[in-house]
């Protein structure tokens, strides 16, 4: 009659499963962690650092006065509106 058998069949499909695999996994090798992702895991790390210690409050309200220190320098200190006049 010929034709595959039922076995031949699936040692032929678990083959080319494997060779799927390999290729997805050569795929991973090509295109590493990108730079902006992993500065995304440190820092999320270093939070749940700071905030197993305890300290992770305190850090924040750094942040927030270093933010609003330097949103400070774009405020003017005069207003637009009197120079326009004089």
């Amino acid at each position: 009659m010929g034709g595959w058998n039922i076995y031949e069949v699936q040692s032929r499909s678990l083959l080319l499963l494997l060779a799927l695999i390999r290729i997805a996994a050569s795929l991973f090798e090509l295109y590493p962690i990108l730079a902006a992702d992993k500065r995304k895991a440190e820092l999320v790390e270093k939070y749940k650092e700071l905030k197993a210690a305890g300290k992770l409050d305190s850090f924040l309200a750094k942040r927030r006065k270093k933010n609003a220190a330097k949103d400070h320098r774009f405020i003017p200190y005069r207003r637009q509106a009197a120079e326009a006049e004089a």
